[in-house]
Protein backbone atom coordinates (compact mmCIF):
# COMPACT_ATOMS: atom_id res chain seq x y z
CA UNK A 1 0.00 0.00 0.00
CA UNK A 2 1.00 3.35 -1.12
CA UNK A 3 1.95 5.87 1.93
CA UNK A 4 -0.05 8.16 0.25
CA UNK A 5 -3.22 6.22 -0.11
CA UNK A 6 -2.55 4.56 3.48
CA UNK A 7 -2.68 8.33 4.66
CA UNK A 8 -5.85 9.74 3.08
CA UNK A 9 -7.64 6.49 3.81
CA UNK A 10 -6.56 7.57 7.49
CA UNK A 11 -7.63 10.86 7.19
CA UNK A 12 -10.71 10.03 5.75
CA UNK A 13 -11.99 7.68 8.90
CA UNK A 14 -10.30 9.52 11.09
CA UNK A 15 -13.12 12.06 9.98
CA UNK A 16 -15.80 9.65 10.24
CA UNK A 17 -14.25 8.64 13.88
CA UNK A 18 -15.04 12.37 14.81
CA UNK A 19 -18.19 12.47 13.46
CA UNK A 20 -19.26 9.32 14.97
CA UNK A 21 -18.48 10.86 18.47
CA UNK A 22 -20.13 13.86 17.96
CA UNK A 23 -23.50 12.38 17.74
CA UNK A 24 -23.07 8.89 19.65
CA UNK A 25 -21.73 7.82 22.97
CA UNK A 26 -18.69 5.92 22.13
CA UNK A 27 -16.78 4.58 25.40
CA UNK A 28 -12.96 4.48 25.91
CA UNK A 29 -13.19 0.46 26.06
CA UNK A 30 -14.97 0.90 22.43
CA UNK A 31 -12.19 2.94 21.08
CA UNK A 32 -8.86 1.01 22.41
CA UNK A 33 -10.59 -2.35 21.20
CA UNK A 34 -10.90 -1.25 17.67
CA UNK A 35 -7.37 0.39 17.91
CA UNK A 36 -6.15 -2.84 19.55
CA UNK A 37 -7.72 -4.61 16.52
CA UNK A 38 -6.41 -2.64 13.76
CA UNK A 39 -3.23 -2.93 14.76
CA UNK A 40 -3.57 -6.42 14.91
CA UNK A 41 -4.73 -7.03 11.47
CA UNK A 42 -2.34 -4.36 10.08
CA UNK A 43 0.59 -6.12 11.26
CA UNK A 44 -0.88 -9.82 9.22
CA UNK A 45 -1.88 -7.52 6.48
CA UNK A 46 -0.59 -4.01 5.99
CA UNK A 47 -3.18 -3.81 2.42
CA UNK A 48 -5.48 -4.53 5.13
CA UNK A 49 -8.57 -1.66 4.38
CA UNK A 50 -10.51 -2.86 7.38
CA UNK A 51 -7.07 -2.53 9.77
CA UNK A 52 -7.19 1.48 7.97
CA UNK A 53 -10.54 1.51 9.02
CA UNK A 54 -10.89 0.71 12.75
CA UNK A 55 -7.02 2.50 13.18
CA UNK A 56 -8.78 6.09 11.62
CA UNK A 57 -12.09 5.57 13.86
CA UNK A 58 -10.40 4.64 16.67
CA UNK A 59 -8.43 7.70 16.38
CA UNK A 60 -11.12 10.09 15.54
CA UNK A 61 -13.13 8.82 18.05
CA UNK A 62 -10.23 9.07 20.97
CA UNK A 63 -9.14 12.53 19.73
CA UNK A 64 -12.64 14.40 20.24
CA UNK A 65 -13.53 12.54 23.62
CA UNK A 66 -10.01 13.88 24.87
CA UNK A 67 -10.20 17.27 23.87
CA UNK A 68 -13.79 17.17 25.26
CA UNK A 69 -12.71 15.86 28.34
CA UNK A 70 -9.87 18.75 28.50
CA UNK A 71 -12.37 21.32 27.74
CA UNK A 72 -15.08 20.13 30.61
CA UNK A 73 -12.34 19.67 33.51
CA UNK A 74 -11.31 23.32 32.46
CA UNK A 75 -14.78 24.08 32.60
CA UNK A 76 -15.66 22.79 36.23
CA UNK A 77 -12.66 24.53 37.91
CA UNK A 78 -14.11 27.57 36.62
CA UNK A 79 -17.10 27.29 37.87
CA UNK A 80 -15.64 26.07 41.01
CA UNK A 81 -14.34 29.74 41.80
CA UNK A 82 -16.15 32.56 42.83
CA UNK A 83 -13.88 35.62 42.81
CA UNK A 84 -10.62 35.66 40.37
CA UNK A 85 -7.91 38.41 39.25
CA UNK A 86 -5.65 37.24 35.72
CA UNK A 87 -3.64 39.22 33.84
CA UNK A 88 -5.12 38.76 30.13
CA UNK A 89 -5.28 39.51 26.51
CA UNK A 90 -8.11 40.45 24.07
CA UNK A 91 -7.88 37.96 21.54
CA UNK A 92 -11.00 38.91 19.56
CA UNK A 93 -12.39 42.23 18.35
CA UNK A 94 -14.71 43.99 20.80
CA UNK A 95 -17.90 44.11 19.68
CA UNK A 96 -21.30 45.12 20.47
CA UNK A 97 -24.12 43.25 22.38
CA UNK A 98 -27.88 43.83 23.68
CA UNK A 99 -26.44 43.38 27.20
CA UNK A 100 -23.43 45.70 26.38
CA UNK A 101 -19.72 45.21 24.96
CA UNK A 102 -18.44 41.55 24.61
CA UNK A 103 -14.99 41.10 24.60
CA UNK A 104 -13.17 37.59 24.46
CA UNK A 105 -10.00 36.66 26.62
CA UNK A 106 -7.27 34.60 26.96
CA UNK A 107 -5.97 33.82 30.58
CA UNK A 108 -2.07 34.68 30.81
CA UNK A 109 -1.39 34.76 34.57
CA UNK A 110 -3.18 33.92 37.90
CA UNK A 111 -3.22 36.63 39.99
CA UNK A 112 -5.81 35.63 42.82
CA UNK A 113 -7.39 32.23 42.04
CA UNK A 114 -8.29 29.01 44.41
CA UNK A 115 -7.17 26.77 41.69
CA UNK A 116 -4.02 27.08 39.96
CA UNK A 117 -4.86 25.41 36.79
CA UNK A 118 -7.07 27.44 35.61
CA UNK A 119 -6.69 28.24 31.54
CA UNK A 120 -8.42 28.58 28.60
CA UNK A 121 -10.52 31.64 27.47
CA UNK A 122 -13.39 33.38 29.54
CA UNK A 123 -16.20 36.04 27.67
CA UNK A 124 -16.72 39.47 29.65
CA UNK A 125 -19.66 41.81 29.01
CA UNK A 126 -20.35 44.80 30.24
CA UNK A 127 -20.25 49.15 29.47
CA UNK A 128 -16.89 49.60 27.94
CA UNK A 129 -15.49 52.34 25.32
CA UNK A 130 -14.40 50.34 21.92
CA UNK A 131 -11.39 52.61 21.32
CA UNK A 132 -9.78 51.83 24.72
CA UNK A 133 -9.10 48.20 24.11
CA UNK A 134 -7.61 46.51 20.94
CA UNK A 135 -7.21 43.28 19.91
CA UNK A 136 -3.61 42.20 21.42
CA UNK A 137 -3.97 44.23 24.32
CA UNK A 138 -3.54 42.85 27.91
CA UNK A 139 -6.10 43.74 30.84
CA UNK A 140 -5.66 42.99 34.33
CA UNK A 141 -9.65 41.59 34.96
CA UNK A 142 -11.22 41.65 38.05
CA UNK A 143 -14.65 40.05 38.76
CA UNK A 144 -16.56 37.31 39.74
CA UNK A 145 -17.83 34.05 37.48
CA UNK A 146 -21.24 34.16 36.60
CA UNK A 147 -22.61 30.45 37.32
CA UNK A 148 -24.68 28.93 34.47
CA UNK A 149 -27.63 27.48 35.36
CA UNK A 150 -27.99 25.01 32.88
CA UNK A 151 -26.19 22.41 30.76
CA UNK A 152 -22.62 23.77 29.47
CA UNK A 153 -23.14 25.59 26.34
CA UNK A 154 -22.08 24.06 22.94
CA UNK A 155 -20.84 27.11 21.80
CA UNK A 156 -18.76 28.03 24.72
CA UNK A 157 -16.94 24.12 24.35
CA UNK A 158 -16.73 24.92 20.67
CA UNK A 159 -15.02 28.19 21.38
CA UNK A 160 -12.88 26.75 24.57
CA UNK A 161 -14.88 29.46 26.33
CA UNK A 162 -14.23 28.34 30.22
CA UNK A 163 -16.30 31.60 31.80
CA UNK A 164 -18.04 34.67 31.47
CA UNK A 165 -17.92 37.51 33.94
CA UNK A 166 -20.00 40.33 34.08
CA UNK A 167 -19.33 44.27 34.67
CA UNK A 168 -15.69 43.18 35.95
CA UNK A 169 -13.30 45.66 36.35
CA UNK A 170 -10.98 45.84 33.80
CA UNK A 171 -7.73 47.74 33.27
CA UNK A 172 -5.29 48.20 30.39
CA UNK A 173 -1.13 47.39 31.56
CA UNK A 174 0.47 46.93 27.84
CA UNK A 175 0.19 44.57 24.80
CA UNK A 176 1.10 41.08 23.87
CA UNK A 177 3.90 41.32 21.43
CA UNK A 178 3.04 37.61 19.92
CA UNK A 179 -0.15 39.30 18.33
CA UNK A 180 1.61 41.43 16.87
CA UNK A 181 0.11 40.30 13.44
CA UNK A 182 -3.30 39.81 14.23
CA UNK A 183 -3.34 43.00 15.71
CA UNK A 184 -1.81 44.75 12.69
CA UNK A 185 -4.46 42.80 10.45
CA UNK A 186 -7.39 44.04 12.50
CA UNK A 187 -6.23 47.76 11.81
CA UNK A 188 -6.44 47.31 8.25
CA UNK A 189 -10.05 45.85 8.56
CA UNK A 190 -11.16 48.36 10.94
CA UNK A 191 -9.96 51.31 8.56
CA UNK A 192 -11.47 49.28 5.65
CA UNK A 193 -15.02 48.80 7.39
CA UNK A 194 -14.54 52.80 8.36
CA UNK A 195 -14.21 53.83 4.54
CA UNK A 196 -16.96 51.73 3.49
CA UNK A 197 -19.23 53.56 6.21
CA UNK A 198 -18.47 56.57 5.25
CA UNK A 199 -18.83 56.19 1.32
CA UNK A 200 -21.74 53.54 1.31
CA UNK A 201 -25.44 54.05 2.68
CA UNK A 202 -26.95 51.20 4.78
CA UNK A 203 -28.05 48.31 4.40
CA UNK A 204 -25.17 47.91 1.50
CA UNK A 205 -22.58 49.03 3.36
CA UNK A 206 -23.36 46.08 5.99
CA UNK A 207 -23.50 43.69 2.84
CA UNK A 208 -20.31 44.45 1.49
CA UNK A 209 -18.64 44.23 4.52
CA UNK A 210 -20.35 41.06 5.24
CA UNK A 211 -19.01 39.67 1.75
CA UNK A 212 -15.60 41.30 2.29
CA UNK A 213 -14.56 40.70 5.89
CA UNK A 214 -17.22 38.01 7.23
CA UNK A 215 -18.46 40.42 9.55
CA UNK A 216 -22.19 39.49 10.51
CA UNK A 217 -25.49 41.44 9.39
CA UNK A 218 -27.38 42.40 12.55
CA UNK A 219 -30.31 40.03 13.27
CA UNK A 220 -32.61 43.25 13.92
CA UNK A 221 -31.97 43.98 9.78
CA UNK A 222 -34.72 42.89 7.81
CA UNK A 223 -31.94 41.72 5.14
CA UNK A 224 -30.53 38.90 7.75
CA UNK A 225 -33.94 37.53 7.63
CA UNK A 226 -34.65 37.91 3.58
CA UNK A 227 -31.20 36.59 2.65
CA UNK A 228 -32.54 33.21 4.76
CA UNK A 229 -35.68 33.31 3.36
CA UNK A 230 -34.16 33.31 -0.34
CA UNK A 231 -31.30 31.14 0.44
CA UNK A 232 -28.79 33.39 -0.08
CA UNK A 233 -27.47 33.91 3.02
CA UNK A 234 -23.97 32.23 1.89
CA UNK A 235 -23.41 35.52 -0.11
CA UNK A 236 -22.81 37.73 3.08
CA UNK A 237 -20.07 35.29 4.51
CA UNK A 238 -16.47 35.18 2.93
CA UNK A 239 -16.48 31.90 0.99
CA UNK A 240 -14.55 29.69 -1.57
CA UNK A 241 -16.04 31.71 -4.32
CA UNK A 242 -14.37 35.02 -2.92
CA UNK A 243 -11.04 33.27 -2.74
CA UNK A 244 -11.54 31.95 -6.25
CA UNK A 245 -11.95 35.06 -7.53
CA UNK A 246 -9.00 36.72 -6.02
CA UNK A 247 -6.54 34.26 -7.22
CA UNK A 248 -8.26 35.02 -10.72
CA UNK A 249 -7.66 38.71 -10.53
CA UNK A 250 -4.04 37.79 -8.84
CA UNK A 251 -3.50 35.72 -12.04
CA UNK A 252 -4.77 38.10 -14.42
CA UNK A 253 -1.83 40.71 -12.73
CA UNK A 254 0.78 38.42 -12.46
CA UNK A 255 0.41 37.17 -16.38
CA UNK A 256 0.35 40.85 -17.20
CA UNK A 257 3.91 41.52 -15.07
CA UNK A 258 4.60 37.78 -17.11
CA UNK A 259 5.33 36.45 -14.05
CA UNK A 260 6.44 32.35 -14.21
CA UNK A 261 3.84 29.72 -12.86
CA UNK A 262 5.57 29.13 -9.49
CA UNK A 263 6.06 32.54 -9.16
CA UNK A 264 2.13 33.49 -9.70
CA UNK A 265 0.97 30.34 -7.58
CA UNK A 266 3.48 31.45 -4.57
CA UNK A 267 2.41 35.68 -4.49
CA UNK A 268 -1.14 33.56 -4.95
CA UNK A 269 -0.39 31.64 -1.30
CA UNK A 270 0.79 34.47 0.40
CA UNK A 271 -2.13 36.88 -0.68
CA UNK A 272 -4.53 33.96 0.45
CA UNK A 273 -2.91 34.13 3.79
CA UNK A 274 -3.09 37.44 4.38
CA UNK A 275 -7.07 37.64 3.49
CA UNK A 276 -7.62 34.45 5.56
CA UNK A 277 -6.41 36.04 8.56
CA UNK A 278 -7.65 39.59 7.84
CA UNK A 279 -11.14 37.46 7.86
CA UNK A 280 -10.89 36.03 10.99
CA UNK A 281 -9.62 32.89 9.99
CA UNK A 282 -13.32 31.84 10.19
CA UNK A 283 -14.10 27.09 9.42
CA UNK A 284 -15.75 28.12 6.24
CA UNK A 285 -12.66 30.79 4.76
CA UNK A 286 -10.02 28.24 6.21
CA UNK A 287 -11.74 25.37 4.55
CA UNK A 288 -11.52 27.20 1.30
CA UNK A 289 -8.16 28.77 1.95
CA UNK A 290 -6.74 25.10 2.64
CA UNK A 291 -8.43 23.94 -0.64
CA UNK A 292 -7.01 26.76 -2.90
CA UNK A 293 -3.84 26.69 -1.47
CA UNK A 294 -3.64 22.60 -1.96
CA UNK A 295 -3.94 23.23 -5.94
CA UNK A 296 -1.83 26.18 -6.12
CA UNK A 297 0.57 23.97 -3.71
CA UNK A 298 0.58 21.45 -6.68
CA UNK A 299 1.37 23.99 -9.27
CA UNK A 300 4.48 24.91 -7.60
CA UNK A 301 5.67 20.89 -6.78
CA UNK A 302 4.30 20.38 -10.33
CA UNK A 303 1.20 18.08 -9.36
CA UNK A 304 -2.24 18.21 -10.24
CA UNK A 305 -4.39 18.67 -7.04
CA UNK A 306 -7.36 16.79 -6.97
CA UNK A 307 -10.72 18.42 -5.89
CA UNK A 308 -11.57 15.36 -3.82
CA UNK A 309 -8.46 14.92 -2.17
CA UNK A 310 -8.14 18.50 -0.99
CA UNK A 311 -11.55 18.48 0.67
CA UNK A 312 -10.37 16.01 2.72
CA UNK A 313 -7.45 17.33 3.76
CA UNK A 314 -8.82 20.97 4.75
CA UNK A 315 -11.52 19.05 6.61
CA UNK A 316 -8.75 16.90 8.12
CA UNK A 317 -6.23 19.70 9.60
CA UNK A 318 -9.31 22.23 10.33
CA UNK A 319 -10.79 18.91 12.93
CA UNK A 320 -7.19 18.54 13.93
CA UNK A 321 -7.08 22.29 15.44
CA UNK A 322 -11.01 22.26 16.59
CA UNK A 323 -12.53 18.40 16.31
CA UNK A 324 -15.42 20.24 18.73
CA UNK A 325 -16.30 21.86 14.68
CA UNK A 326 -18.05 18.86 13.60
CA UNK A 327 -21.11 18.96 15.56
CA UNK A 328 -21.15 22.37 17.00
CA UNK A 329 -20.21 25.06 14.62
CA UNK A 330 -23.38 25.63 11.82
CA UNK A 331 -21.13 27.35 9.59
CA UNK A 332 -18.43 24.30 9.33
CA UNK A 333 -21.08 21.98 8.51
CA UNK A 334 -22.83 23.91 6.06
CA UNK A 335 -19.53 25.38 4.39
CA UNK A 336 -18.46 21.81 4.11
CA UNK A 337 -21.85 20.40 2.48
CA UNK A 338 -21.85 22.93 -0.16
CA UNK A 339 -18.54 22.15 -1.00
CA UNK A 340 -18.97 18.10 -0.96
CA UNK A 341 -22.36 18.98 -3.01
CA UNK A 342 -20.21 20.73 -5.62
CA UNK A 343 -17.45 17.82 -6.08
CA UNK A 344 -19.63 14.91 -5.83
CA UNK A 345 -23.09 16.32 -7.12
CA UNK A 346 -22.42 19.48 -9.36
CA UNK A 347 -20.92 16.71 -12.05
CA UNK A 348 -24.28 14.74 -12.61
CA UNK A 349 -26.60 17.56 -12.36
CA UNK A 350 -24.45 19.14 -15.33
CA UNK A 351 -24.75 16.01 -17.34
CA UNK A 352 -28.55 15.89 -16.26
CA UNK A 353 -29.31 19.74 -17.59
CA UNK A 354 -27.87 18.92 -20.79
CA UNK A 355 -30.61 20.22 -22.25
CA UNK A 356 -30.76 23.68 -20.98
CA UNK A 357 -29.47 26.14 -23.57
CA UNK A 358 -26.17 28.04 -23.02
CA UNK A 359 -23.39 26.33 -21.06
CA UNK A 360 -23.15 29.62 -18.22
CA UNK A 361 -27.02 28.88 -17.48
CA UNK A 362 -26.19 25.13 -17.04
CA UNK A 363 -23.45 26.28 -14.66
CA UNK A 364 -24.93 28.34 -12.31
CA UNK A 365 -27.93 26.09 -12.26
CA UNK A 366 -25.72 22.77 -11.22
CA UNK A 367 -23.79 25.21 -9.14
CA UNK A 368 -27.03 26.32 -7.44
CA UNK A 369 -28.80 23.09 -7.03
CA UNK A 370 -25.93 20.90 -6.09
CA UNK A 371 -24.96 23.08 -3.06
CA UNK A 372 -28.44 23.31 -1.77
CA UNK A 373 -29.45 19.40 -2.48
CA UNK A 374 -26.14 19.37 0.23
CA UNK A 375 -27.48 21.59 2.83
CA UNK A 376 -31.03 21.56 2.52
CA UNK A 377 -31.95 18.93 5.62
CA UNK A 378 -29.24 20.45 7.87
CA UNK A 379 -30.46 24.33 7.04
CA UNK A 380 -34.08 23.32 7.67
CA UNK A 381 -33.02 21.41 11.02
CA UNK A 382 -31.05 24.77 12.67
CA UNK A 383 -33.39 27.24 10.67
CA UNK A 384 -36.49 26.05 10.50
CA UNK A 385 -37.18 26.76 6.75
CA UNK A 386 -35.99 25.81 3.20
CA UNK A 387 -36.17 28.08 0.50
CA UNK A 388 -37.88 26.93 -2.18
CA UNK A 389 -36.75 30.40 -4.70
CA UNK A 390 -33.38 29.64 -3.52
CA UNK A 391 -32.51 27.71 -7.28
CA UNK A 392 -33.70 30.91 -9.63
CA UNK A 393 -32.56 33.75 -6.80
CA UNK A 394 -28.97 32.46 -6.60
CA UNK A 395 -28.49 32.07 -10.54
CA UNK A 396 -29.64 35.72 -10.52
CA UNK A 397 -27.67 37.33 -7.55
CA UNK A 398 -24.96 34.99 -7.90
CA UNK A 399 -24.09 36.32 -11.20
CA UNK A 400 -23.25 39.85 -9.71
CA UNK A 401 -20.68 38.66 -7.18
CA UNK A 402 -17.64 38.50 -8.99
CA UNK A 403 -18.24 42.42 -10.31
CA UNK A 404 -19.14 43.08 -6.69
CA UNK A 405 -16.37 41.53 -4.79
CA UNK A 406 -13.93 42.75 -7.57
CA UNK A 407 -15.36 46.67 -7.88
CA UNK A 408 -15.19 46.45 -3.96
CA UNK A 409 -11.37 45.31 -3.64
CA UNK A 410 -10.89 48.78 -6.03
CA UNK A 411 -13.11 50.70 -3.98
CA UNK A 412 -10.41 49.65 -1.17
CA UNK A 413 -7.71 50.35 -2.96
CA UNK A 414 -8.85 53.71 -4.18
CA UNK A 415 -9.66 55.15 -0.62
CA UNK A 416 -13.49 54.72 -1.70
CA UNK A 417 -13.11 56.88 -5.07
CA UNK A 418 -15.94 58.92 -6.24
CA UNK A 419 -17.25 57.20 -8.98
CA UNK A 420 -16.31 53.75 -8.01
CA UNK A 421 -18.40 54.23 -5.00
CA UNK A 422 -21.71 55.41 -6.42
CA UNK A 423 -21.05 52.50 -8.87
CA UNK A 424 -21.23 49.92 -5.90
CA UNK A 425 -23.60 51.66 -4.33
CA UNK A 426 -25.72 50.87 -7.92
CA UNK A 427 -24.59 47.07 -7.75
CA UNK A 428 -25.49 46.42 -4.48
CA UNK A 429 -28.47 48.16 -4.58
CA UNK A 430 -29.57 45.92 -6.88
CA UNK A 431 -28.53 42.97 -5.42
CA UNK A 432 -30.86 43.87 -2.37
CA UNK A 433 -33.99 44.78 -4.55
CA UNK A 434 -33.42 41.54 -5.92
CA UNK A 435 -33.41 39.81 -2.75
CA UNK A 436 -36.52 41.83 -1.09
CA UNK A 437 -38.52 41.38 -4.27
CA UNK A 438 -37.50 37.51 -4.19
CA UNK A 439 -37.84 36.96 0.16
CA UNK A 440 -41.46 38.89 -0.02
CA UNK A 441 -43.22 35.98 -2.71
CA UNK A 442 -45.55 33.65 -0.67
CA UNK A 443 -44.07 30.50 -1.30
CA UNK A 444 -40.14 31.55 -0.89
CA UNK A 445 -39.96 29.71 1.85
CA UNK A 446 -41.23 27.02 3.99
CA UNK A 447 -41.59 25.61 7.32
CA UNK A 448 -39.54 21.96 7.82
CA UNK A 449 -37.91 20.64 11.33
CA UNK A 450 -36.44 17.37 9.80
CA UNK A 451 -35.78 14.61 13.27
CA UNK A 452 -32.04 13.37 12.58
CA UNK A 453 -33.01 10.01 11.43
CA UNK A 454 -34.52 11.83 8.61
CA UNK A 455 -31.56 13.69 8.13
CA UNK A 456 -29.37 10.62 8.15
CA UNK A 457 -31.85 8.50 6.06
CA UNK A 458 -31.62 11.55 3.46
CA UNK A 459 -27.66 11.54 3.25
CA UNK A 460 -28.02 8.00 2.51
CA UNK A 461 -29.83 7.87 -0.29
CA UNK A 462 -28.22 10.68 -1.34
CA UNK A 463 -24.83 8.67 -1.11
CA UNK A 464 -26.52 6.04 -3.04
CA UNK A 465 -27.57 8.05 -6.31
CA UNK A 466 -24.23 9.55 -6.41
CA UNK A 467 -22.39 6.23 -6.34
CA UNK A 468 -24.75 4.50 -8.67
CA UNK A 469 -23.89 7.80 -11.11
CA UNK A 470 -20.41 7.41 -10.21
CA UNK A 471 -20.16 3.76 -11.44
CA UNK A 472 -22.47 3.47 -14.06
CA UNK A 473 -20.21 6.08 -15.71
CA UNK A 474 -17.20 4.26 -14.72
CA UNK A 475 -18.34 1.01 -16.83
CA UNK A 476 -19.52 3.06 -19.70
CA UNK A 477 -16.41 4.55 -19.80
CA UNK A 478 -14.44 1.49 -19.79
CA UNK A 479 -16.84 -0.03 -22.22
CA UNK A 480 -15.25 0.44 -25.30
CA UNK A 481 -11.89 -1.25 -23.99
CA UNK A 482 -13.72 -4.48 -23.49
CA UNK A 483 -14.88 -4.88 -27.00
Amino acid sequence: MLISSFLFRLAITFIVGIAASSFLTISWFLIILAALSGFFIFILDNRSTLAVCLIGLSMGSAFLNYRIDQRLKQYDLWQAEEKVILLATVIDMPDNYPTGVRMLLKSDWLISAKSPELKGNISIFGEYDLKDYKLGQQVIVSGRIHHDSGDFQDYQMKENIQGSLFYPSIKPVGFNKYYIIPYLLSRIKFRAEKLIDQKLVEPQGSLLKAMMFGQRISQSMDLSEQLRRTGLSHIAVVSGMHLIILVQLILVLTRRLKMSVKRSAGWSLLIILFFVLLTGGRPSICRAGLMVGFGLLGSLIGRISQSQRAFIWAGFFLLIANPLLLRWDIGFQLSFGATAGLIYLMPQLKRLLYWLPGGTLRDLLSVTLSAQLAVAPLVAYHFGQISLIGPLANIIVVSFLPIIFSVGLIFLITGGFFIISLFLNLILMAVINFIIYFSGINWAAITWMPSPVLIVIYYLILGLIVFYFNQKEKSSFNAPGLC
